[in-house]
């Protein structure tokens, strides 16, 4: 069949025509060739641990066009080619091709995304020539404190010291301190500038006391997910201090008697009688108790008591930053009623200590002492001298004690 001239100029110019009315042809008259769409990859904005995902259009795909997607350099990373996942990277990424309402659209999606795949992504089109648009991932990430961060620091009294709190998110977190007995935080020494929360990841305390031993909780946020809170426990050293229970004890011949002492901050504790360290044996026995944060209670027990067991004892506390003592002189009894130091020995409960009844009145609540195990921390207790003893033999009154109690006078002068 043969076409005549007019008619074959007439179908060859058909396509021609279409394309201006479609909108599909060049500047030059042709058909557009295949690109990417103005759309694509645009800088998107995930949270951590989600999927999110990445368009890539394609106007004018050809057969022979080829798209990939990749992250850029350097180093270049592959992700697909020729609408496949490369294998080791499936579990990581997933392809839709394909989509759209024109079958034009591609999409990337990374799965589980975490801080790691944050950064550019790029879709290119092999064709004649190669083009291609890139998106920026970012990601919404909680606060998290840095692991290196320290659960507990020590500084000496008096010098300085500086708490750290790291913590990574994005955006970037804010920190925040405060005390976790909710004080004051003085950062120019014991009774400088305080406030009661501080700000930023960087902490600076000067002239460190033992005031400002607590625990400091910084906290990191960013507004994406719940704050995260990390404590540093602050471990101020200083030289021990040691107070004596009662500076002078009378007990009876054959009776029990138990020195006791309070020091602090937990520091070793010995004892010594007119110079000797006493050792635990048959007549001695020491122990101590927990009595606060800081503060413990010591006592050396000695039993059946020899005119031997009088004297001066020592109870002497050391650490690494000091010593201190603190003396007990223990005394014999006199049959008075105004020494009333006396211990019943353990386990004879019937026993009594009797008292002289024409001199209870001239005695007060302070000129009896009940030993405890309570001292205040950083505080000297003091107190007057009684009146010197008298002697009244005749007319006994009665006083009843607990099993392994220690009462009596507290006979020290007041400390200056």
């Amino acid at each position: 069949i043969t076409v005549p001239p007019a008619t074959a100029a007439n179908i060859l110019a058909l396509p021609s025509l279409m394309c201006h009315i479609l909108h599909l042809c060049n500047v030059h008259g042709t058909p557009n060739s295949p690109a990417i769409s103005d759309a694509s990859m645009v800088n998107t904005t995930g949270m951590i641990g989600q999927d999110v995902h990445f368009k890539c259009s394609i106007d004018h795909m050809a057969d022979k066009s080829t798209l990939i997607f990749l992250r850029p350099g350097p180093p270049q990373k592959l992700i697909s080619y020729d609408n496949q996942i490369f294998s080791p990277l499936k579990r990581k990424y997933e392809l839709n091709t394909k989509g759209g309402p024109f079958g034009n659209q591609w999409t990337l999606t990374i799965k589980n995304a975490q801080p790691a795949d944050r950064g550019f992504y790029a879709c290119q089109l092999n064709n004649k020539n190669v083009s291609s648009r890139t998106g920026f991932l970012d990601l919404k990430i909680p606060p998290a404190i840095s692991q290196s961060t320290p659960s507990a620091v020590e500084v000496r009294e008096g010098e300085n010291v500086t708490l750290g709190c790291k913590a990574d998110g994005a955006p970037e977190p804010t920190i925040t301190w405060r005390r976790q007995d909710r004080q004051i935080i003085r950062v120019n020494g014991q009774e400088g500038f305080g406030a009661s929360v501080f700000h930023g990841p960087e902490m600076n305390l000067t002239r460190v006391s033992r005031r400002h031993m607590s625990e400091y909780v910084c906290v990191a946020s960013n507004g994406i997910g719940p704050d995260e809170s990390w404590a540093i426990k602050l471990l101020v050293t200083f030289p021990p201090h040691v107070q004596a229970k009662k500076r002078m004890l009378a007990v009876r011949r054959g009776q029990v008697a138990r020195l006791a002492c309070d020091a602090w901050p937990r520091p070793e504790v010995t004892w010594q009688h007119d110079g000797n360290f006493v050792h635990e044996g048959n007549q001695h026995n020491q122990n101590y108790s927990v009595t606060g944060q800081l503060t413990t209670a010591h006592v050396l027990e000695i039993r059946s008591i020899m005119p031997k067991n009088y004297g001066v004892y020592r109870c002497t506390a050391r650490n690494d930053n000091g010593i201190h003592h603190a003396d007990i002189e223990l005394v014999e009894s006199e049959d008075d009623a105004r020494y009333a130091n006396r211990v019943r020995p353990e386990g004879n409960i019937d026993d009594e200590v009797s008292a002289d009844s024409e001199g209870a009145d001239d005695e007060t609540d302070a000129d009896f002492y009940q030993y405890t195990t309570a001292p205040v921390l950083w505080e000297r207790e003091t107190s007057t001298a009684p009146p010197q003893p008298q002697h009244h033999p005749t007319h006994h009154s009665h006083r009843h004690h607990e099993p392994a109690t220690v009462t009596g006078r507290q006979v020290e002068e007041r400390e200056t």
